[in-house]
């Protein structure tokens, strides 16, 4: 952590790309996530899963 990348951080500020990469990384190609339905956040964020096993993100507070 600490890191910056100054590579694949700037890439994926584009939000088609963004939905591109998640849909095909995470919903296994289906169009589940839309650029319209994004929305500009702190770029530290924790990813989890819930005792349903539902995601939750949520901004770091380091």
């Amino acid at each position: 952590m600490g890191v910056k990348d100054n590579i694949i951080t700037p890439y994926f500020e584009d939000p088609n790309v963004f939905c591109d990469f998640i849909n095909g990384a995470v919903f296994g190609g289906k169009q589940v996530l839309r650029p319209e339905y994004l929305e500009s956040l702190p770029r530290e964020l924790v990813m989890q899963r819930n005792s349903s096993n539902k995601l939750n993100c949520y901004a770091s507070s380091h």
